[in-house]
């Protein structure tokens, strides 16, 4: 994974559509930590979290997790390992009418 600018001493804010096992953005924040970035934030729109991504975002390298409430996070996803902050997506209230019972 490739590092581009300098980020040295700062704190970096990683964004991705969707955390499915986890592997992408652990790999970026160490990559990030390797090139002296102090803290790395995790955004996603989507939870997935299949396979064993709970158990590889234990490893995680982050000051914290965000994501949307778009998949629901079940209890056996969330183990006490995995720091989520989740909120639903900003657009929610403006859905067309005939999308809004789909996303209930």
């Amino acid at each position: 994974m490739n590092v581009i600018g300098e980020v040295e001493g700062k704190v970096a804010l990683t964004f991705d559509d969707e955390i499915d096992t986890g592997g992408t953005v652990v790999n970026a924040a160490r990559s990030l930590l390797d090139h002296g970035v102090k803290e790395v934030y995790c955004c996603a729109s989507h939870a997935v979290l299949s396979r064993n991504a709970p158990e590889t975002m234990a490893q995680r390298p982050f000051t914290e997790i965000v994501v949307t409430d778009t998949i629901p996070i079940g209890p056996g996803k969330r183990n006490g390992k995995l720091p989520c902050v989740v909120g639903p997506p900003p657009w929610r209230g403006n859905l067309p009418h005939p999308l809004r019972p789909i996303h209930r």
